[in-house]
């Protein structure tokens, strides 16, 4: 048997199990808690591939890609993306949730901030969502803890 040296085509190899590595790495840190969430108006689409945060940062024009990506493939972020319900698929707001569970960054299109009145009542409304998620958190690992 011989092995294949040539560059070009260990390239592709690599890049396609390195995708495979990240996504099952970024599907992993995304499914640790249930981010999700929606009122009438929003709804929280949270991401399990490193494209789509490629995709996100494009749409956006922020640093998502650039500052965040291999920091959500290692654990070290969680960002979400906040949707418009009438149409999920196209950019809104970017949201970053710290380890405290609290919403960190909640920003528009270049970083802008959201001046929209829904937007800012979703805000406090998936704030409140996740602290429950981490006060319930807290409270598992010290029932965990003590048993």
């Amino acid at each position: 048997y011989q092995y294949e040296t040539s560059p070009r085509k260990i390239r592709p190899e690599y890049e396609t199990k390195r995708k495979i590595i990240e996504n099952t790495k970024i599907e992993k840190q995304m499914t640790r808690f249930d981010f999700h969430f929606e009122d009438d108006n929003y709804i929280v689409v949270v991401p399990t591939t490193a494209q789509e945060y490629i995709d996100e940062a494009r749409e956006q024009h922020n640093c998502v890609e650039r500052s965040y990506l291999s920091g959500i493939i290692n654990g070290n972020y969680t960002i979400v993306f906040v949707r418009e319900k009438s149409n999920p698929e196209k950019s809104f707001i970017t949201c970053e949730i710290g380890d405290d569970g609290k919403i960190w960054q909640y920003l528009k299109k270049f970083n802008n901030s959201v001046t929209e009145p829904s937007a800012l009542d979703f805000k406090i409304k998936y704030q409140k969502y996740l602290m429950k998620i981490k006060i319930l958190q807290l409270y598992l690992m010290v029932k965990y803890i003590i048993t």
